[in-house]
């Protein structure tokens, strides 16, 4: 039994290249440096792998496949997600690091697309097609 697992365990570091952990927070500040009111509480605890890529990748540019799972602490927002990963090393210690992929979540799903003006966080005033350009 014990050689089966070994055998397993080998298997399985052949196929996985990375696993993250992490813990992250939601409305830690604002644009403005204040503390934010925040609309979810709690950490999030995330968990993620990254497997090696795999022939038909190479096509284009060789991303890894990635699974994680995100749960809020406090029993708000948790997601699971799937995708590709692609890496470029820039310097040393640094990387980019841009993905695609899909996920799902237990959170808000109907969210109004307009926002009262007391909801609109303060901006500078732009220009916008309907108010007639610059100055309208």
């Amino acid at each position: 039994m014990a050689l089966l697992a070994v055998g397993a365990s080998e298997a399985h570091a052949r196929v996985v290249d990375e696993m993250r952990v992490g813990v992250v927070q939601h409305n830690i500040r604002t644009d403005h440096g204040d503390l934010a009111d925040p609309k979810e509480d709690g950490p999030n605890v995330e968990l993620e792998f990254l497997f090696k890529s795999f022939q038909p990748l190479k096509l284009i540019g060789a991303p890894r496949p990635y699974v994680m799972a995100s749960a809020n602490t406090q029993g708000n927002t948790s997601f699971a997600a799937v995708g590709l990963a692609w890496r470029w090393e820039f310097a040393d210690g640094w990387a980019l690091e841009p993905t695609i992929g899909y996920a799902i979540h237990n959170g808000e799903k109907d969210i109004p697309l307009g926002l009262t003006p007391a909801q609109q966080p303060e901006r500078p005033h732009l220009p916008s097609p309907s108010r007639g350009g610059a100055g309208g």
